[in-house]
């Protein structure tokens, strides 16, 4: 299908650099999950998160409604992610490392695939301590930079960088 054409001209071009295992079989469970998991809509097959269909999407995450308009997942002791749809900010754990606020809210759909992925990350059994959200960085002498949606450190080396993408121009 187009779909699965998209998904494999996004993998090649991510991994023919010889892209990380780990990364591989996240990139590609995270997206054969989808298919499987979302109430996928016709539009090719694609989910797409918005504020708008963002509680379905929780609740096939397994989060619990704890009051009203707000959800949680506990991963372990005092490891929690939640959404809070009347303050409209996006919870990680007290150990996740983030550079920005800007994750933390419902202002871009975008915030949404970053919050699923990092849910997956510690379904995975990653722990927060190793996860820095929008984290900052520089390239070579030429003062090119970025910032990266999910940065995976072990030994406070990055290993492992994911760029999250939402349906429509940036896919």
């Amino acid at each position: 299908s187009d779909f699965h054409k998209k998904i494999t001209s996004a993998r090649n071009f991510i991994f023919r650099s010889g892209g990380c295992q780990i990364f591989r079989k996240l990139f590609i469970t995270i997206f054969s999950e989808k298919l499987l998991c979302y109430n996928t809509p016709p539009k090719g097959g694609i989910f797409l998160f918005t504020e708008k269909n963002f509680k379905n999407a929780l609740e096939v995450m397994k989060f619990e409604k704890i009051s009203d308009g707000v959800y949680q997942k506990n991963f372990a002791e005092n490891i929690f992610m939640q959404a809070d749809f009347k303050q409209k900010k996006l919870f990680y754990p007290k150990n996740l490392k983030i550079g920005r606020d800007t994750i933390k809210n419902f202002s871009q759909n975008e915030n949404f695939v970053v919050f699923e992925c990092v849910h997956r990350l510690l379904q995975k059994g990653y722990k927060p301590e190793d996860i820095f959200l929008e984290k900052a960085w520089q390239l070579g002498h030429n003062q090119k930079s970025g910032i990266a949606d999910i940065c995976i450190s072990k030994n406070e080396k990055v290993f492992l960088i994911i760029e999250c993408k939402t349906l429509g121009a940036e896919f």
